[in-house]
């Protein structure tokens, strides 16, 4: 006690700290301790905050990407997602190289399975893109903003299927390197699966597919419209230029949509660096 009130005189009492010593006794020893200061409950309801918020924001990117690949890209990962017979983690140069020549023959494998699918997306798309010109030259569709709009999502959609299943037949020997296979084994973790890292690497591996597969709905609509509107009334027009205004805004919206979505699976595939895996 004495020695308590001496501490208090000389140092002062500081809230939430114990500057006093207490002794605890054990069976070996008695060890005199300083208490520290308790966590501030602020920060720690700020740090379960961000947890929280870091962890929803993760998922809804996840789910907009599977919205955006209408699916594909999560079948994809069922299906082609590397399953390590053994642990990647070796220690010696045999059995690591082992593990890179495992990880190459299963990305292999992966790539003949998508090969067919793309070259399928790249004839699939040369088809619809005509179709889909074809269509805008109809005058049911053209004066209609639904089935206009519907018909030139579908010409947008046909080209980037096209186009981006022809990169990557073209490019096969850059899909196929060691950098994009690190990838894949990185992207195929449980512990990642739900990561924005791994999301974006399998939306840029079905890029082809998803485009093909929104250039087949967007058609269809336009084809649903066209055979319900046979009196070529449209009820949400208000005028012609408000008319031409909506469907060049969805338009510009889908091309940039489109690009973007593009270039980041070009530069993740085809540019892949070993640096930034």
């Amino acid at each position: 006690m004495v020695l308590t009130a001496s501490i208090e005189r000389t140092f002062g009492t500081t809230p939430g700290c114990n500057l006093a010593p207490s002794i605890e006794q054990t069976s070996a020893s008695v060890q005199p301790t300083i208490g520290l200061p308790p966590v501030p409950r602020r920060q720690a309801e700020y740090f379960r905050f961000i947890s929280a918020w870091r962890f929803l924001a993760i998922h809804l990117f996840h789910l907009l990407v599977c919205i955006s690949t209408i699916g594909t890209s999560t079948i994809c990962f069922q299906r082609l997602r590397y399953a390590a017979p053994s642990p990647l983690t070796t220690f010696s140069d045999v059995e690591a190289q082992a593990d890179v020549q495992e990880v190459s023959a299963g990305w292999g494998d992966a790539i003949k399975i998508l090969m067919p699918l793309w070259k399928l997306v790249r004839i699939a798309s040369a088809i619809f893109l005509p179709l889909c010109l074809a269509l805008l030259q109809i005058d049911s569709i053209r004066n209609s903003l639904l089935s206009r709009t519907f018909a030139i999502s579908a010409l947008i959609f046909s080209f980037d299927g096209l186009l981006s299943s022809c990169v990557y037949v073209g490019f096969k020997d850059r899909i196929s390197s060691s950098q994009v296979a690190n990838q894949w084994v990185e992207a195929s973790s449980p512990d990642t699966s739900s990561s924005v890292r791994a999301s974006k690497f399998w939306a840029a591996i079905v890029t082809p597919m998803s485009s093909m597969a929104w250039c087949v709905i967007w058609f269809m609509l336009s084809m649903f419209v066209l055979a319900w509107n046979t009196d070529d009334v449209d009820f949400l027009v208000a005028s012609p230029s408000f008319d031409i205004t909506i469907s060049g805004v969805w338009a510009s919206f889908l091309v940039a949509f489109s690009l973007i979505r593009l270039v980041s699976a070009i530069q993740m595939l085809i540019f892949a660096r070993e640096d930034v895996l």
